[in-house]
């Protein structure tokens, strides 16, 4: 099996960055419907490319290794690299999918840093949801 095409994306933008290689059979079902929801509506609806910063992590990833729990980057979550503006339409534009639950945002310090964390996770006992925060 290979991964659905993508208009606006290459996979490549949503991969693990920890150095490994990985097949599709790794990926979550959740994080590749949630990528072509990325692809098909939230991109056309904001009408300007974006970047993707990190995508899915695997355990072995240096941040999710440091977790007793698998974080949402583990299931379906993105951190798009936007700020003013862009941010504002990214963060408004996610509304448009009513399973987007939640919304991280980092809009301090260097511009090139700053972004826009979102995910269809739904409510645990440790990850409450809907749920806004800030970084």
């Amino acid at each position: 099996m290979n991964f659905p095409e993508l208009k606006y994306f290459s996979w490549q933008d949503f991969l693990c960055k920890c150095g490994k290689e990985h097949t599709i059979q790794e990926y979550p079902m959740e994080f590749i419907g949630f990528v072509e929801w990325v692809d098909a509506v939230l991109r056309p609806a904001c009408t300007f490319p974006f970047y993707i910063s990190s995508g899915w992590r695997c355990p072995e990833h240096p941040i999710e290794a440091k977790k007793l729990m698998p974080g949402p980057h583990q299931i379906a979550a993105l951190d798009i690299v936007c700020s003013h503006k862009n941010a504002t339409t990214i963060l408004g534009c996610s509304y448009l999918y009513n399973d987007i639950t939640g919304r991280g945002i980092s809009q301090r310090g260097n511009v090139d840093r700053r972004f826009i964390h979102i995910d269809p996770l739904e409510a645990t006992v440790y990850r409450p949801r809907p749920h806004v925060w800030s970084y």
